[in-house]
């Protein structure tokens, strides 16, 4: 899986049911994947002081750590290393198997999605936890929580089953989807961290399936912005990823300036923005902040940092109308067995 805004990119063309079901290319089906896992992570609250609610966070700590390593600062490597540190001690934090399913879809090869299956059952298992406490917040989280492991299922059914069946078991879902969703919204239909999940979903099924409202999705994520400072960086950045989609990029400019402004050093959040603009043809500013993102090569998946660099190599590329080797460059990157992760800025090949 790539970044939030290469993932989204990938898609193309918007595509409806029938196109998804009757025949569209591996790429695809696995970016309608990283979208829904996507969707997960962007709803996500940040650090152990839970930014959505005033008192007691309900969330685990290191758990909560774990998504700000990712989220604010691009380290997946440390983020990996302190979830498997707390895998016995917060079991109970459904968010910890989510995000562990984000990185195994981030560093997962063909050969070993069951992990995406096996982090589903294990959000699924903690949620259902949740659900079943007395205090209102763990409730919601729970119900929140179900719906995320019914997107992890529908997102390892479309990689492995095939453009018919795979989508066919993910419609499957989203009753799942929806009517966790529905009774989280029965608990309090205000909660910032539900509306940012759901107003990311929604945009993203109006785009690519007729199941959603882009309006409601967008009103959702500006209600989150808005009213919630520490997490209208989240916010922003999706109405940006969305945005994008929607090749509205004026729009998407502005959201993920907005989201900068919060975290300006955060590598993929400049790689969204470098793509923005390279869209709109502002190829000179677009260089430094795809530089920009790829100094924290070292601690993002080799996968995210192949794909900025080629992205990079290229506009570059069309800067100076010099010929160079971006394509074996990238998988040359992509394909290092060493681990997971991208090498070192030093290391990487001039541009």
């Amino acid at each position: 899986m790539v970044i939030p805004s290469g993932l989204v990119g990938s898609f193309g063309k918007h595509s409806t049911a029938a196109d998804l079901t009757m025949g569209v290319s591996g790429r695809s089906l696995r970016a309608f994947a990283a979208a829904m896992l996507l969707s997960v992570g962007f709803g996500l609250p940040s650090l152990a002081a839970d930014p959505f609610r005033s008192g007691a966070s309900p969330m685990g700590a290191k758990t909560g750590e774990a998504f700000e390593l990712i989220f604010k600062k691009s380290d997946y490597k440390a983020a990996q290393a302190l979830l498997k540190q707390v895998e016995t001690r917060e079991a109970s934090e459904p968010l910890m198997y989510t995000l562990q399913a984000l990185l195994a879809f981030n560093n997962t090869d063909d050969k070993n999605w069951s992990l995406i299956s096996t982090y589903a059952d294990q959000t699924e298992t903690a949620a259902k936890g949740l659900s079943k406490k007395g205090d209102k917040p763990s409730q919601l989280r729970g119900n929140l929580y179900l719906a995320m492991a019914d997107f992890l299922d529908g997102a390892y059914a479309i990689t492995q089953d095939g453009p018919v069946r795979g989508m066919s078991a993910a419609f499957g879902k989203m009753r799942g989807i929806y009517g966790s969703m529905k009774k989280a919204r029965t608990i309090d239909a205000n909660d910032p961290e539900l509306n940012l999940v759901q107003g990311f979903l929604d945009m993203m099924m109006a785009i690519y399936l007729p199941l959603s409202d882009s309006k409601a999705a967008i009103q959702k994520l500006e209600s989150v912005r808005d009213t919630n400072l520490k997490a209208a960086y989240l916010a922003n950045w999706a109405l940006a990823t969305g945005y994008r989609t929607m090749k509205d990029n004026d729009q998407a400019l502005a959201a993920i300036n907005a989201g900068l402004k919060d975290q300006p050093n955060h590598a993929e959040m400049n790689y969204l923005k470098a793509q923005i603009l390279a869209a709109q043809g502002k190829r000179a500013e677009a260089q430094p902040l795809f530089t920009k993102a790829l100094q924290a090569s070292a601690t993002m998946p080799d996968n995210l940092v192949a794909q900025i660099f080629y992205e990079a190599c290229k506009n570059v590329q069309s800067l100076d109308s010099k010929s160079r080797a971006c394509d074996p460059q990238r998988d040359a990157i992509r394909d290092d067995k060493t681990d997971p992760w991208g090498p070192p800025v030093s290391t990487l090949p001039k541009l």
